[in-house]
C-alpha cells in the first residue's frame, strides 16, 4: 500500500538525496519509495532544497562520450560497409547492443525509461 507523504517529508527526503552520495534507484530501495513518485517529488521540490556545491554542477547522470574521430561530412562519407553494424552502450558491468538501425524514438523511449531507474 502507498504511503501518503507531506511535503514537509518529501523536503527531507529530496534534502537527504541531494546530500547523500547514492545513485537515486539505490536511494529509493532503502527508503522504500517509487522511483517516479520520488522523481516526482525532486523536480518539483527542486528549488527549495539547498544544493551541496558538488552537486550543483553535475545534476545530470549521464556519462561523459568522447568522439575517436571526426569526418568532414561534405567531403568525407563512410561508405555502408565500413559503417559500425550497431551502437553499444556500457555501464560498468552492463552492455547494451543497439542495430543501427532502430528507430529513433524507440532508442529515445528507452533512454527515458533507464533515466528513471
Amino acid at each position: 500500500m502507498s504511503q501518503h507523504r507531506s511535503q514537509q517529508e518529501w523536503l527531507r527526503l529530496v534534502q537527504q538525496y541531494y546530500n547523500g552520495e547514492q545513485p537515486a534507484a539505490q536511494f529509493c530501495l532503502e527508503h522504500n519509495l517509487h522511483p517516479k513518485t520520488f522523481d516526482n517529488n525532486r523536480r518539483k521540490l527542486h528549488h527549495l532544497v539547498n544544493m551541496p556545491k558538488k552537486r550543483e554542477d553535475s545534476l545530470s547522470e549521464f556519462v561523459v562520450v568522447e568522439k575517436t574521430a571526426m569526418l568532414n561530412t561534405k567531403t568525407e562519407q563512410r561508405p555502408p560497409s565500413t559503417l559500425p553494424t550497431e551502437l553499444r552502450l556500457e555501464a560498468g558491468a552492463c552492455s547494451l547492443h543497439v542495430p543501427r538501425d532502430v528507430a529513433p524514438q524507440w532508442l529515445g523511449l528507452l533512454l527515458k525509461e533507464l533515466a528513471v531507474v
